[in-house]
């Protein structure tokens, strides 16, 4: 048995919460519903995808009943297929007795599901799977969420997938971080995790991977596409630097890297953690800087952009807010929206953390904001656009009061220190210009 994560990690049930003026919309963004889920232990709720016209989530997992299919023996991978209102269509979970997480999850082509992560485990879902420390893998779903296979890529030491993709010519591509030498050209080189990409075919069969080599450090990496051009990506190893410093390139649906830019902000320290692609081969990339002094506790959300050659274009912070984070985002009509949390001054602790949801133009100016309450923590983690233009917005809930009152009433609410999952759909019209599809 896995032990236990920190008390502001992850608990269980299905409960929601009516929509409109019950949801703290004082800047404007509002939503549409939100709902919460879980088991009868610690969830999380960490990316979130469209899925025909409903939704697809995935996320970490202490937990079995409730919403959640099973527990195979510590945290494992958990997937939500929910129906546009919220309603759950199916749950898996993936796993073993090792440390199964960090997932992400795209709809396939042909109506299933792809789910890519990092597992420990050499046991059940991955019984003579291991390849060492800890592995790359992806997970082939069916329309019902029936598992079709899981495979495994990397090699000795340290290797994690932190985005898949599907390849215009058929098969994924999978987007980490390894230092296993083993786990393609460039890779392993310096000791710790580079950026790392591996081009699968349709069966998950490996046909080429890479690393970007060394000096290019990273302990996070966030990759995204847009129809027409390459994949586009972020990653770096900044917590505590100061300037913050992070990459910002494009891989091929080969596994190539191509062009790559180290880039430093003229800003405090701080961290990129999310990136949009944007037509034509650029990227916008979501954050966060630190105050003016070193190791200061204040920080800004932050928004940047970059050229098809990675050259700086914009930088924007969020200033409407107390000490801001972002951790997802997702490019709509009109410019972006980027979620993560807030804290309510710049001595708070991480337990005092509130989900935020901001919608910026084009060059990052943020236009409209929305800031859940309740006393005990939670955060937005991802956001993706839907089908109807809907934006769909998941993370973690610790506080059962405010927006998250309704957590209280389901009579399953047994560990104070426990956290759930929870899924909220933004109006499209409570947006200045209206959320929507970026145009293609």
């Amino acid at each position: 048995m896995k032990a236990p994560l920190a008390k502001a990690f992850l608990v269980f049930l299905a409960a929601s919460l009516p929509a409109g003026p019950q949801c703290a919309s004082a800047g404007g963004l509002a939503a549409e519903w939100l709902k919460i889920y879980g088991g009868e232990s610690q969830d999380s709720l960490e990316a979130v995808a469209a899925a025909g016209g409903g939704i697809v989530a995935a996320g970490t997992s202490f937990s079995g009943g409730w919403d959640v299919e099973s527990n195979k023996g510590g945290y494992d991978v958990w997937i939500l297929k929910l129906a546009r209102g919220g309603e759950v269509e199916f749950k898996r979970s993936i796993g073993g007795s090792g440390f199964d997480f960090k997932p992400s999850v795209a709809q396939a082509s042909d109506g299933g599901f792809l789910v890519a992560g990092m597992t420990g485990s050499s046991d059940g879902d991955f019984q003579g799977l291991s390849l060492g420390n800890s592995d790359a893998f992806l997970a082939r779903l069916g329309r019902d969420g029936k598992t079709m296979w899981v495979k495994t890529y990397g090699g000795e030491d340290f290797d994690a997938a932190d985005a898949v993709l599907e390849r215009p010519e058929g098969g994924y591509l999978l987007v980490g971080r390894s230092s296993s030498r083993a786990a393609g050209k460039g890779c392993g080189e310096s000791g710790f995790p580079s950026p790392w990409a591996a081009a699968l075919d349709r069966d998950g069969g490996l046909s080429g991977s890479s690393c970007l080599g060394p000096g290019f450090a990273a302990d996070f990496l966030s990759a995204a596409a847009a129809p027409g051009s390459d994949p586009v990506f972020v990653a770096g190893d900044t917590e505590g630097g100061n300037p913050l410093r992070y990459v910002a390139g494009s891989v091929g649906y080969d596994a190539s890297f191509g062009k790559v830019r180290e880039i430093t902000s003229e800003s405090g320290g701080g961290r990129i953690r999310a990136v949009a692609a944007v037509r034509g081969g650029g990227l916008a990339a979501g954050g966060f800087r630190r105050g003016p002094r070193k190791n200061s506790r204040c920080a800004s959300a932050l928004f940047a952009g970059f050229g098809p050659g990675m050259e700086a274009q914009w930088e924007n912070s969020f200033e409407k807010a107390t000490s801001t984070f972002f951790t997802g985002m997702a490019r709509v009509k009109g410019g972006f929206v980027g979620v993560g949390s807030s804290l309510p001054d710049c001595s708070s602790t991480p337990a005092q953390n509130r989900a935020l949801a901001v919608f910026a133009d084009a060059e990052g100016n943020a236009l409209s904001h929305l800031v859940l309450r309740g006393g005990g923590p939670h955060l937005a983690n991802s956001a993706a656009v839907l089908e109807d233009g809907a934006v769909a917005v998941v993370g973690d809930v610790g506080a059962t009061d405010g927006d998250f009152s309704a957590r209280r009433s389901t009579g399953h609410y047994s560990n104070n220190d426990a956290v759930d999952g929870f899924v909220m759909v933004l109006k499209p019209e409570s947006a200045p210009q209206g959320l929507g599809r970026a145009p293609e």
